[in-house]
């Protein structure tokens, strides 16, 4: 109960423990919503009728009057470019509101072969975290996109400082908060060791829930 006027604020400043995934969740939730002009609470009444586990539940509010079936009559929130003006009539006079004037767009064009971004033919990455999942799912999705790199992870700091003795990569991924049963470096302080060991050719992006764009720049 005390800690429900804060229960929107991030309630661990670092994750640099063996308790990683808490505390950070309804502060990104709140703030999507703030984003979108909506509005998030608690249900006090909510109870889940299960002894000694009352629960909780969050309520959203979009500000938004709910669809009436003149707005989804023939498929009207779904027509092409042609209709919008029609559609933005029904909307505005079931809501009240205004829609943008820019037109809308359901299927946007398939970027030509010209226009789509190519990738380096060869590239050596480093994926530094300590979640195993993330570690292969990253792996996984990049040999997807581009087949001819050669990926390597890295659970920890200390390890990718080992890795780096006898490897050059070209790009970096690296975790901050690193997790084990041990103190474990954070990334900064492996992205600060790395630097002041000779590893300057190598673009290192740091990850983070937090906002920690600082301390990787001064880290280098």
């Amino acid at each position: 109960l005390e800690k429900r006027p804060q229960m929107f604020s991030k309630f661990q400043s670092s994750l640099d423990s063996l308790n990683q995934g808490t505390g950070i969740g309804l502060s990104l939730s709140k703030k999507l919503v703030d984003l979108m002009g909506m509005e998030l609470w608690l249900d006090e009444s909510f109870d889940s009728g299960i002894p000694n586990c009352p629960g909780a539940r969050f309520v959203i509010d979009t500000n938004v009057k709910p669809m009436t079936n003149l707005m989804i009559q023939n498929d009207s929130c779904c027509k092409s470019d042609g209709d919008f003006n029609n559609v933005k009539q029904e909307f505005d006079e079931e809501q009240g509101k205004t829609l943008p004037a820019t037109p809308l767009v359901i299927n946007p064009p398939i970027p030509t072969s010209e226009q789509e971004i190519t990738l380096p033919e060869s590239l050596k990455v480093l994926f530094v975290d300590d979640d195993l999942i993330l570690r292969k799912l990253f792996s996984r999705t990049i040999r997807k996109a581009a087949p001819t790199w050669d990926i390597s992870e890295a659970s920890n700091g200390e390890t990718a400082l080992k890795l780096v003795q006898t490897e050059q990569y070209d790009v970096i991924f690296m975790d901050q908060y690193m997790a084990s049963v041990e103190q474990q470096l954070l990334g900064t302080e492996t992205t600060r060791a790395l630097r002041s060991r000779g590893v300057t050719n190598s673009v290192i992006c740091g990850l983070s829930a937090n906002d920690v764009r600082a301390g990787f720049e001064e880290a280098g």
